[in-house]
């Protein structure tokens, strides 16, 4: 099932994304230029799954959110 696009999220569920912004942060994708949309900023609306991978990516600037266990401390 696809999610709703952003214009289909109610108000409140918007803003509480955006206080969740700070947590997202840490696994903020490499190519990430807090461009419109963007995943780090806006939460699930600006998030996609690929076709054939089912991996999620930004909907602006098309990276995946970065693993911790992987790349170790969050970027300052």
């Amino acid at each position: 099932m696809s999610q709703p696009r952003r214009t289909e999220w109610p108000p409140d569920a918007l803003a509480l994304f955006a206080e969740y912004a700070g947590h997202r942060e840490p696994h903020r994708p490499i190519e990430c230029d807090h461009g419109e949309p963007c995943w780090v900023r806006d939460g699930p609306p600006s998030i996609t799954r690929g076709n054939k991978s089912g991996a999620t990516r930004c909907s602006g600037c098309g990276g995946p959110p970065r693993s911790l266990l992987r790349t170790g401390r969050p970027r300052r």
